[in-house]
């Protein structure tokens, strides 16, 4: 119902102007403040393409190494627009030019809702946001998605101007639609799929099943009636499972997460990767939930009743609550156990339980994983070796984390730096 993905790695503060300043890449403007950007671009009369970085974003880095630095990424950016790259967290680092902009960071993040990084954003010769890209590794791609900022006709804000003066043709929705998602506008992305979607006469195409799939978040939605009445032709196109667990998040979503959390909400990084906030709700009745959905969703009650506890408990950080219900959850799964799932749960104590009770319960899951895998995944066996270490089999956990590198191709930066701290223990 949720998907995140945690990383932890340690990385020495790398000053992203200065590399790319050394490279014949793009040429980053080093200006006092927004209004300097602003004239600048005026009296040249380019777009100000800005890029919003922050010293921790890993994604950030390397588009600064691997693509900013580029010479084709310079030659282009360099020609077409006034570069600005400029840190949006504080740090004990930070020299007189990086808190010069300490205001003008704050008024571009509360006015353009900048809350993900990197983040790339163009703006006219007025400073008004016209377009903005996501990060792309691949240099060429990321120019040709830069190039729509530099003609009206592509740019975001004329095509929602379109929209917005009636404009509702299917070929120009699907345009609107690529350009919402590119622009990570994600509220109004979800609201032109559905209006592309309800000018459908069928919607069981490939095509439409796998928009239906990204864009329905509520039961009131166009594609909702198709993963409820029509799951078998989902599948065949998106995965065995995917209606079922999509028509569950929906439901949780509506249901129950208001009931787990005050002024919860579901803040969306991108399609497919989400994070539910709020301050929790310490008194859950669990019962009236379980009676509210079997009343309206009978066929996903208990399913969602579970999965609803282990993800509250996690928040919670309620180790006891969450091992019992993983525990029911392996009850209700019985033959179609989700070894994914299963993982999961188990690096989520490996991750953040601090209390040794649960690192043996947690290790059995880990072990359930692999006897249900004919061959089992590196990232499987990684997380069984890193939980063996935790209830003290050392050397077992060392053989299989060798294991893990070696199902890896032989190599593992990640696994090699864990293996070589367990060793340091032994």
């Amino acid at each position: 119902m949720k998907y995140s993905i945690i990383t932890i790695l340690f990385f020495s503060i790398i000053n992203i102007q200065a590399v790319v300043a050394q490279s014949s890449g793009i040429n980053f403007e080093k200006l006092p403040g927004w209004k300097a950007i602003i004239e600048k671009s005026k009296k040249e009369n380019k777009i100000i393409f800005l890029d919003a970085y922050t010293t921790w974003c890993i994604p950030c880095k390397e588009m600064a190494v691997n693509v900013f630095t580029k010479k084709e990424a310079g030659d282009f950016f360099n020609k077409n627009f006034i570069n600005v790259a400029v840190q949006f967290d504080k740090t004990k680092k930070d020299d007189s030019y990086i808190q010069g902009w300490y205001n003008d960071v704050e008024y571009l993040r509360k006015r353009y809702k900048i809350n993900s990084y990197p983040t790339y954003l163009f703006f006219n010769t007025n400073g008004e946001m016209v377009h903005s890209i996501a990060a792309n590794f691949n240099t060429k791609e990321f120019i040709a998605s830069a190039e729509q900022a530099l003609k009206p006709a592509t740019q975001y804000s004329t095509l929602k101007h379109l929209f917005e003066t009636g404009r509702r043709d299917t070929t120009f929705l699907l345009s609107l639609i690529s350009s919402a998602q590119m622009n990570r506008d994600y509220e109004q992305w979800m609201n032109y799929s559905n209006l592309y979607l309800s000018k459908q006469k069928n919607l069981l195409t490939a095509k439409n099943i796998k928009l239906i799939t990204r864009s329905t978040a509520k039961t009131t939605d166009v594609g909702y009636p198709i993963l409820t009445n029509n799951s078998i032709a989902v599948d065949s196109v998106m995965g065995e499972g995917t209606a079922k667990a999509l028509v569950k998040t929906i439901v949780f979503e509506e249901e129950v997460f208001p009931l787990l959390k005050k002024n919860g909400v579901k803040k969306i990084f991108g399609i497919g990767f989400y994070e539910y906030q709020g301050q929790n709700n310490k008194n859950i009745d669990w019962e009236s939930i379980d009676a509210n959905l079997k009343r309206k969703y009978p066929e996903y009650a208990t399913e969602i009743l579970n999965d609803s506890k282990i993800m509250y408990y996690q928040w919670e950080r309620n180790w006891r609550g969450y091992t019992n219900a993983v525990n029911e959850y392996l009850k209700i799964a019985g033959k179609d156990l989700e070894v994914s799932k299963l993982d999961s749960y188990g690096r989520t104590i490996l991750l953040f339980c601090e209390e040794p009770l649960y690192f043996p319960i947690a290790l059995e899951w880990s072990g359930k994983v692999l006897a249900a895998e004919s061959s089992p995944k590196p990232w499987f066996i990684n997380t069984y070796s890193n939980l063996l270490f935790k209830v003290g089999n050392k050397e077992e956990a060392i053989k299989n984390m060798e294991e893990a590198i070696k199902l890896s191709g032989g190599s593992n930066p990640q696994y090699e730096k864990e293996l070589a701290a367990m060793k340091t223990q032994l």
